[in-house]
């Protein structure tokens, strides 16, 4: 049944938000009953259940509603579909959607008006967002006489007898962009620091200083006080200004007044010139960057001639080695490094011409130059950034077309992408990364969360907050807590710093809001389901390609995606809500990036001299090693715990032998690597023995302890582990090679345990006849019933080939 009503099914309903007091009906005997009383009865229940979903619940979709391109492809320019779901508005009212629809959005009034504009030229055809939304709406139905009420249907004097709850859908064009529920920080503007001319800032965590560059001079800058420390004249026009991993130097490259460049190394303790080098092949303009990784290196991008130079760590030192040079596409104005130290980015700037290789990254320890064509074609990038989430590294690219792309660098692709206010000059900081905008002699900032891009969450990008002038760059401490922007003022202000705090939600304190009143709403609003991007009339309107495809193709071929996510508001059920925090309990967040190497200690006082030593003979070279070899397969987790009393039906553990389906019994070893299955089997190499049950009180009394073979089956098994044991494993049939075996009993095996009482089982792997797939055998010992050990300290790399695993356990029936 198609609950989704156009107008004319009878009598309408005000649906308003309004709640007036709520007043029972008093009934006692005798009473007069009217309409009246009916009605202020129903009402009652109405406005309580309403006041109930607003106050405790709020609004949003609770489940379902998912919305999708038609099933026909003809159809996918005018048609989509819902599937079944609740929602709440913000009245309260609940949305109940029972089957799937499908609509023919080009039939409303929103739709309609977008297709004049566009038939009518004008820039009516322009791309557009559309927002598919649901709407609470009440019916009258089954139409009944009535002989004495004034409210008729036409001259007929009907009123319907039922009131059908249903909904309606709306299409809403080009809404407006609200940030309603923002989570994330927010920015406060503080006193400026006032620094005339100020245009690159660095931030020194060694020492807590501002390093700030104007024109051709830099200051020292103490951000408590925003007073200027020292200052140094750096004798011509300065393009970059870098901090080193340490804190202790900064690097400067400058005009050296014969076109070429000059780098200034200096002390960032006093000023003072560690030294000036001439930059090889110099010539403005230059990009720099210095490496986040402990070995410091010094990264100069020669911009006219396509040369990146790499200095290394005794950059600092008074007589550095010569720099690496790299040669790359020229005019490769933005460069970022990757928050390993690994490798280096560089990409062109406002590129007027779309290129066949937008990005490139630089091995920085092979110096290989490779592609990165990860940007959609004619993407014009302004600003670039490295960052690490979830233990993954990512690349921003902030475009000229106010979006922020995100590159996964394990793959080359872009994850996931965002809309700004505006294009980006700079950006800076983590987890919450933030957008400078300029233009026009006005700026603005906005923070950003990497991992609300990836998640496509409805509000990856927070409200900006702007100031006047013209921003030159961004710079963010550690902590997160200050924002500082350089800025040239309007007309002929000297500009300076702008300085934001930066103000974090605290979670603990959300529940507190609700005393500054509840939140309402006026009118019933349309729940928003999925958001359209990129529409023009006629375009079709298909779900969202996976792998992601290509805006701009999407757009050459005439299709719209539709997104589930962007624009709906999700109202999770308590049930749901009790599975996140279950999931969070015992999640492990990843280990987080290294922290910055802390500030030199202070020297100790020079101890006494010792005598010198007498210089010793030369030793005699050392005889070959016993043997080690770095990482050897070994044994990382067995199906019993060593030594212990082990359930005869909890040895029932290999599935799918003898015949799909099947379960037997059996011991698993579990190793580090994938072994060859050609040479195990059950005699020489996996071996299982036991006592003889019959024999075994004779042999004890001639002070004997023997133990027999157990006939098995040798199999390669796909593990199921948890820690160090194997809860399970499926059967490989036919398999070369696995990372896990199961010595699978003989059924006459299994009715002797489950009949008969056994001391132990011995199981034994012969590590000399266990060979990986590189042709060596696997390091086998079990040295203190541990794993990942072998015969050597736990940590250590090496291992000695072959050795042999033994480990017994006691079979016991229960009951």
């Amino acid at each position: 049944m198609n609950e989704n009503h156009p107008a004319g099914c009878g009598c309408g309903c005000d649906t308003a938000c309004d709640i007036g007091p709520f007043t029972r009906n008093n009934f006692f005997t005798g009473k007069l009953l009217l309409e009246r009383d009916f009605t202020d009865e129903q009402q009652y229940l109405i406005d309580k259940l309403r006041h109930h979903n607003r106050r405790l619940h709020g609004w949003g979709v609770v489940c379902g509603l998912k919305v999708e391109q038609h099933k026909t492809p003809g159809c996918t320019d005018r048609f989509v579909c819902i599937d079944p779901g609740t929602a709440l508005d913000c009245c309260g009212h609940e949305i109940v959607v029972r089957e799937h629809e499908c609509i023919d959005i080009s039939t409303l009034p929103s739709m309609e008006k977008l297709a004049a504009a566009a038939k009518a030229g004008g820039g009516g055809d322009a791309p557009r967002t559309l927002q598919i939304c649901v709407r609470y709406r009440e019916c009258g139905t089954e139409p009944i006489p009535v002989l004495y009420d004034e409210c008729g249907c036409d001259d007929t004097r009907c009123l319907p007898n039922r009131i059908l709850e249903s909904f309606d859908i709306d299409v809403l064009v080009d809404p407006p962009t609200t940030v309603d529920v923002w989570t994330g920080p927010t920015m406060v503007r503080g006193i400026d620091i006032g620094v005339a001319g100020a245009t690159i800032i660095r931030i020194n965590p060694a020492d807590s200083l501002l390093y700030v560059l104007a024109g051709q001079v830099v200051h020292a800058i103490d951000p408590a006080s925003r007073t200027i420390l020292r200052s140094h004249d750096l004798g011509s026009t300065a393009h970059s200004l870098d901090v080193s991993p340490a804190g202790t130097h900064l690097y400067a490259v400058r005009d050296d007044g014969a076109g070429g460049l000059t780098l200034t190394v200096l002390q960032a303790g006093d000023f003072t010139v560690t030294h000036d080098d001439p930059v090889p092949n110099g010539k403005p303009a230059a990009a720099t960057a210095v490496s986040p990784a402990a070995d410091g290196r010094y990264l100069l991008m020669v911009v006219p001639t396509g040369e990146l130079l790499v200095y290394g760590p005794d950059l600092q030192s008074a007589a550095p080695a010569a720099p690496t040079s790299i040669a790359m596409t020229a005019e490769r104005e933005l460069l970022a490094i990757a928050p390993d130290g690994s490798s280096a980015y560089l990409t062109v700037k406002d590129a007027t011409a779309p290129l066949p290789e937008q990005v490139q990254r630089v091995d920085l320890t092979t110096t290989t130059v490779t592609k990165l064509p990860a940007l959609p074609a004619g993407t014009h990038p302004a600003s670039i950034r490295t960052v690490t989430d979830g233990g993954k590294q990512y690349l921003l690219v902030a475009a000229d077309a106010a979006t922020l792309f995100v590159i996964d660098l394990s793959t080359g692709t872009v994850a996931g992408s965002t809309a700004l206010d505006s294009a980006a000059l700079a950006l800076d900081g983590s987890p919450w990364t933030y957008v400078v905008e300029t233009s026009g002699g006005a700026s603005r900032v906005q923070p950003t969360s990497v991992s609300r891009i990836l998640v496509n969450d409805i509000h990856p990008v927070g409200p900006a907050i702007g100031f006047g002038g013209d921003a030159r760059g961004i710079a963010v401490t550690d902590a997160g807590t200050t924002v500082f922007v350089p800025y040239v003022g309007p007309g002929n202000e000297p500009g300076g710093i702008a300085v934001f705090d930066v103000q974090l939600h605290d979670c603990a304190d959300l529940p507190w809001k609700s005393l500054e009143g509840c939140d309402d709403c006026d009118d019933a609003n349309c729940v928003v389901l999925a958001t359209i991007t990129g529409y023009r009339p006629g375009f079709k309107m298909l779900d969202i390609a996976d792998p992601v495809s290509d805006p701009v193709a999407d757009l050459a071929n005439g299709i719209a995606r539709i997104d589930n996510r962007v624009g709906r508001r999700l109202l999770p059920s308590t049930s749901l809500l009790a599975e996140m925090i279950q999931c969070l309990h015992g999640a492990v967040g990843p280990a987080g990036p290294q922290g910055v190497p802390g500030a030199p200690g202070a020297a100790g006082a020079a101890g006494a001299a010792g005598a010198a030593g007498a210089t010793g003979p030369a030793g005699a070279p050392g005889l070959p090693g016993a043997g080690l070899e770095e990482d050897l397969i070994r044994i990382t987790a067995i199906s019993w715990e060593h030594d212990t009393v082990v359930d005869v039906d909890k040895l029932q553990i290999v599935q799918d032998f003898p015949q799909p389906g099947e379960l037997s019994h059996g011991v698993i070893i579990a190793f580090t690597g994938a072994v060859q299955m050609q040479g195990i089997d059950p005699i020489h190499v996996f071996q299982v023995e036991a006592p003889h049950v019959r024999e075994e009180a004779d042999a004890k009394e001639f002070g004997y302890a023997c133990r027999c073979p157990v006939l098995g089956t040798v199999v390669p098994i796909d593990p199921q582990i948890a820690g160090n044991l194997v809860v399970g494993g499926t059967v490989m049939p036919g398999a070369p090679e696995a990372k896990a075996i199961a010595f699978v009993f003989d059924p006459a095996f299994v009715r002797t345990m489950r009949s008969f009482k056994m001391t132990d089982i011995w199981v034994r792997l012969r590590g000399d006849f266990v060979i990986d797939t590189d042709g060596r055998a696997i390091d086998a010992e079990f040295v203190r019933h541990e794993f990942d050990t072998g015969d050597h300290p736990a940590g250590s790399k090496y291992g000695i080939q072959g050795g042999t695993f033994e480990s017994w356990f006691e079979p016991r029936r229960q009951g």
